[in-house]
């Protein structure tokens, strides 16, 4: 008898044994991605306050999936944040619904989730503006496109206020909402750009400098890495659809130093050799766009003309990137690089974006910063 029990018992662990090996395997052995949820669902901050936002996709029976990639996005203002979640709130207060925006990704499966900010301030009495930027250089014949904002004395923005535009010491004429035309001499122009604003019976002036030349502008260090950026967007648009998508912002650290993008999509409105006007995604008002020298433009050699679909890549506020949208052919050859990967190809990339595969199976080229497909 006591033979037996010893028996029972060391079945009993062998078993015990083998559901705690097997369990964890179950648990991993999650379906498609169904969808995320994003941690918290909203979060109520000061300016300058950061929130930790965190992301979980499953699959339709809740099981979590892991190994996801997430990417984090800014839609709606209220402030910025970084490619792990962290939310810094802006200076502006207001309530900011959904535009905390996380995309998880698996394989050709891309679900989003969204989060709500509220920034809680109340600005005081007008105390100064800053004018953004304030010392560019344009090329002869090129536009700029200038903004402003109000502050109070704790730099809290104030909303609401109209501002006006005027040019005090030459160099080229600008419009009612900011946007700046070289003259034809060439030079610098110190504090000709001055916007004002008035708030009750306080008047705040700033006042920027522009240089005009004739000399194609240098190359920024910070350059957008296209193939990423296209490979994301096109995988991104494809699933949600472009009238779904108003845009994002997040900030990237780059050789020490944090850069800001921005991605706007919109119709266009209207187009030259150097600016872009588009209606965005979900506004009511155009925003111009000065295309300096060097700004890329996808497809390759596309041409943009008055009603496409664009969507404008900015890096620190200034154009790198147009990438133009057209409807994705149901021709398997014409397919977007990274969507007609066969089953074995999607295996083995699973969790990365389509199209953002490493080596030369990523679609897009290398170097060159255009859209070639490696065959």
């Amino acid at each position: 008898m006591k033979k037996k029990i010893i028996g029972i018992m060391v079945a009993l662990a062998l078993i015990g044994i083998l559901a705690f090996q097997v369990a964890p395997a179950l648990a991993d052995a999650a379906g498609p991605l169904d969808h995320v949820v994003i941690t918290p669902a909203s979060a109520t901050l000061l300016p300058a306050d950061v929130q930790q936002f965190t992301a979980q996709g499953y699959d339709s029976a809740d099981a979590a999936i892991s190994g996801l990639n997430y990417f984090w996005l800014v839609t709606a203002g209220g402030g910025s944040i970084n490619t792990t979640g962290l939310f810094t709130a802006g200076s502006t207060p207001g309530t900011f619904p959904n535009t905390v925006e996380v995309v998880a990704v698996k394989g050709n499966a891309v679900k989003t989730a969204y989060a709500s900010i509220t920034v809680n301030a109340t600005a005081g009495p007008l105390d100064h503006v800053v004018i953004t930027p304030a010392s560019p250089a344009v090329l002869v014949g090129s536009t700029r496109q200038f903004t402003a904002q109000a502050y109070d004395a704790t730099n809290i923005a104030i909303t609401g206020l109209t501002y006006t535009w005027g040019i005090v010491a030459g160099g080229g004429t600008i419009s009612p909402t900011g946007l700046f035309t070289t003259g034809d001499t060439a030079g610098v122009y110190a504090n000709t750009v001055q916007v004002s604003t008035t708030q009750s019976t306080i008047t705040k002036t700033a006042l920027a400098s522009v240089t005009v030349t004739t000399e194609p502008q240098t190359e920024p260090a910070v350059k957008p890495n296209i193939k990423k950026l296209t490979g994301l967007f096109t995988s991104y648009l494809n699933n949600v659809g472009f009238e779904n998508f108003n845009g994002g912002q997040w900030t990237v650290k780059e050789n020490g130093a944090v850069n800001t993008y921005k991605a706007i999509p919109g119709v266009v409105k209207a187009v030259s050799a150097t600016a872009l006007t588009i209606l965005a995604n979900g506004q009511t008002v155009s925003t111009a766009f000065a295309l300096p020298a060097g700004t890329t433009i996808l497809p390759k050699d596309a041409t943009l003309s008055v009603d496409d679909r664009v969507v404008v890549v900015t890096v620190n506020d200034q154009v790198k990137l147009v990438l133009k949208i057209t409807a994705p052919s149901t021709t398997t050859g014409n397919m977007p690089p990274g969507l007609k990967k066969n089953g074995k190809e999607r295996d083995d990339n699973k969790g990365t974006p389509p199209g953002w595969e490493k080596g030369k199976k990523n679609g897009w080229n290398k170097d060159d910063n255009t859209d070639t497909e490696d065959d």
